[in-house]
């Protein structure tokens, strides 16, 4: 179900001005969302039964997103990926192991392999992976899709580790078998309602994790030196020229949370580190990236590129930027068109990035980006960077290479007071939070959060 708002004639017209007015009263829809869980939780949320936020997070998701875009979830802390609850282990429906044989039943006593498992998933099950170290020579596909109320689970089985492991460690083996290189998964374009949970995926030639369809979820995972990105959003052809674009793009509407983002990279390639993101959303429309910690990648933590109605909230985005990749915290946007299609109206709130070695935010030539509440300390060049059409307000920008003293309103450097926090130190959990009685509290990632 795509967006009722994006098919409208009156609204195809009026979309962007809509957009801005519900990010202005949105959490208050939020709000009253999370009260309808008295009336009971959406089906989509057996896999946290003991988690309360967990619960509230889909379940808002699966009440509000298909009604507009750029919808959010109850602010919490910590900032950056959060500890994820388990599926519990009676709900396992399919079995693989590392050892486990192609034609095994794939049940707890006998698992399969892990390319048997996926091929058998059906609406409602739960695979769980037997925790070790798989050989992942090719990308793993479902062979089923979920539905809304009988979403497909993939996860680590409870208490152990299940490792994907692909055959590219390193730029020569890329070398070696340029044709062989792969997604770890792969969710194409037909499939949605899949949720990947508290796996970890390493030395995929490609993507670690791959999204080209919709309504899926990348939760908890842990995705490493991979030789593209860790997490790659994909929802159709951005190419405005192509005979196949199409907007609003056909796909997305996924959420990729509390995920561990660290040292994907390609330097040594062709790009030299201009093409590993930690996260990617290369097009697409309406998707949520929030609570992960994304760092040590080589191109950007987190891009948004040629998307449309990405949220990115509440994520720990650092130390981004290796050989000639861009090196920027979170970046906006893609398209210097100023009649662009896409790359439009990403909204950025309540992330701490710092350390990485260009700028912390950059809108990137989008349209209609929305920097709020961000705090942004200690990168290489300028702390935001925004552009004409970009809302700019609430947010802190403190010890970077440069700072435009003009952009914004309501920003720290707007009152041109030096910042003082209670902590520098990123082990601290006071780490950059502003000295209490200072005018910068109601500014800046913490802003009107709440511990969790």
């Amino acid at each position: 179900m795509g967006c009722p708002v994006c098919r409208s004639s009156w609204f195809g017209k009026n979309y962007s001005k809509f957009i801005h007015i519900m990010t202005r009263i949105q959490r208050i829809a939020i709000l009253l969302a999370a009260s309808l869980l008295a009336l009971g939780p959406a089906p989509s949320c057996r896999s946290a039964q003991s988690d309360e936020k967990q619960a509230v997070m889909i379940a808002v998701r699966t009440l509000l997103l298909d009604q507009g875009c750029s919808l959010s979830v109850p602010g919490r802390l910590p900032i950056g990926a959060r500890a994820v609850a388990a599926t519990p282990a009676d709900q396992g429906t399919v079995f693989a192991a590392p050892g486990g044989a192609a034609d095994a039943a794939c049940t707890l006593a006998a698992p399969c392999s892990i390319y048997t498992a996926f091929a058998r998933l059906q609406p409602g099950d739960v695979l769980f992976l037997r925790g070790g170290i798989y050989d992942i020579p090719a990308a793993l596909r479902p062979g089923s899709s979920g539905t809304a109320d009988m979403p497909i689970i993939i996860e680590s089985y409870p208490g152990e580790t299940a490792v994907l492991t692909g055959h590219y460690a390193a730029p020569e083996d890329v070398a070696a078998d340029p044709d062989a290189r792969t997604n770890g998964i792969h969710l194409s374009h037909t499939i949605s309602y899949i949720m990947v949970r508290k796996i970890e995926v390493q030395h995929m030639g490609w993507a670690g994790i791959a999204v080209y369809g919709s309504h899926n979820t990348v939760e908890g995972c842990y995705a490493h030196n991979n030789m593209v990105s860790g997490i790659n959003l994909y929802g159709g052809e951005w190419h405005e020229d192509a005979e196949d674009y199409v907007i609003p793009y056909p796909y997305g509407y996924n959420l990729v949370t509390d995920n561990m983002v660290v040292a994907n990279s390609d330097v040594g390639l062709d790009a030299n580190g201009g093409n590993s993101d930690g996260i990617a959303i290369s097009s697409g429309r309406c998707n949520i990236i929030v609570h992960n910690t994304v760092y040590g990648n080589s191109d950007d933590g987190i891009d948004t590129w040629r998307s449309n109605d990405t949220l990115v909230e509440f994520n720990l985005v650092h130390d981004n930027g290796l050989g000639d990749g861009d090196g920027n915290g979170i970046k906006a946007g893609g398209n210097l068109d100023p009649e662009a299609t896409n790359g439009l109206r990403a909204v950025v709130r309540h992330n701490i990035v710092y350390d990485n070695r260009a700028r912390g935010l950059d809108y990137n030539s989008g349209h209609e980006v929305v920097f709020q509440y961000n705090t942004s300390y200690h990168n290489g060049t300028v702390g935001v960077n925004g552009g004409e059409d970009t809302t700019v307000e609430y947010n802190i920008a403190s010890e970077n290479g440069s700072q435009d003293s003009q952009l914004g309103t309501n920003n720290s450097w707007n009152i041109q007071e030096h910042v003082n926090f209670v902590s520098t130190d990123p082990a601290s959990p006071d780490f950059l939070k502003p000295l209490p009685g200072s005018p910068f509290v109601a500014m800046g990632a913490y802003a009107g959060l709440a511990n969790d």
